[in-house]
């Protein structure tokens, strides 16, 4: 008997889906579904295209994660987090304002 997870996906059809949530003691900074669809995914042709989309997935993740763990941070703790407190100073300056990495702040290594 063949059971049906999607009844939206083609039969050849591949969805991806990565949930994430961040929470401190009190407060709820993110909830969120991250999701990609790759029609033909299981197409040997498309094999490719599955992986470079999970791939640009997670970076978005990461970014997202990363732009989040900011916004919650007090002007003070960034500042010592780049002194050394063991706050990674890649995350104070994740992207430029066209959406791309910066790779600046991070001394020039990539961010993931």
């Amino acid at each position: 008997m063949l059971i049906v997870l999607d009844g939206s996906l083609g039969e050849r059809d591949v969805r991806a889906s990565i949930s994430v949530e961040i929470h401190t003691r009190t407060s709820q900074l993110m909830n969120h579904q991250f999701e990609i669809l790759v029609a033909g995914g299981l197409d040997a042709q498309n094999h490719g295209i599955v992986l470079q989309f999970v791939e640009r997935m997670l970076e978005q993740i990461q970014l997202v994660i990363a732009s989040t763990v900011n916004d919650a941070l007090p002007i003070e703790e960034l500042a010592k987090g780049d002194a050394g407190n063991g706050i990674d100073s890649c995350l104070v300056n994740t992207a430029t304002p066209n959406g791309t990495p910066d790779i600046s702040s991070s001394g020039g290594r990539p961010l993931h």
